[in-house]
């Protein structure tokens, strides 16, 4: 949501299993703040996080032949 300057934003992510979720949400919530910040020149008040999943496989890379 944005209101003149102000933004606020709702984030779902998932985490890769056996990170801290807390840790995980800390460092997307700042880098996003900043990020935004920077490239909009807006104010991100408040970055609210869902995590949706916990990832405990990746699938495998695609090979090349």
């Amino acid at each position: 949501d944005v209101d003149g300057s102000l933004v606020i934003l709702d984030l779902s992510i998932s985490v890769r299993w056996p990170a801290s979720v807390p840790e995980v949400a800390s460092a997307v919530r700042e880098n996003v703040r900043s990020r935004v910040s920077e490239l909009t020149g807006l104010t991100v008040t408040e970055v609210s996080i869902s995590v949706t999943a916990l990832v405990t496989e990746l699938p495998p890379l695609p090979r090349v032949h």
